[in-house]
């Protein structure tokens, strides 16, 4: 996914989201969890990085009810 849209952190309204890879050692598996560097609100980990973007530009007005 090399093409893709961090909407604003939806606690402070800071422009520059992080995405956070996270490697597990015993599984080798990433995981991905995207993080707001000024309030460090954060999305939960997600197993793609699409799953993390979805989340972290999930809006309580948008519809979807899927959790962080």
């Amino acid at each position: 996914m090399s093409n893709f849209t961090l909407m604003p952190c939806k606690k402070c309204d800071y422009n520059h989201g992080r995405i956070i890879p996270y490697g597990h050692f015993r599984s080798n598996q990433i995981t991905y969890r995207i993080s707001c560097p000024r309030c460090s609100y954060c999305t939960k980990e997600k197993e793609t990085l699409g799953e993390a973007i979805k989340a972290w530009n999930r809006r309580a007005d948008s519809g979807d009810k899927t959790d962080l």
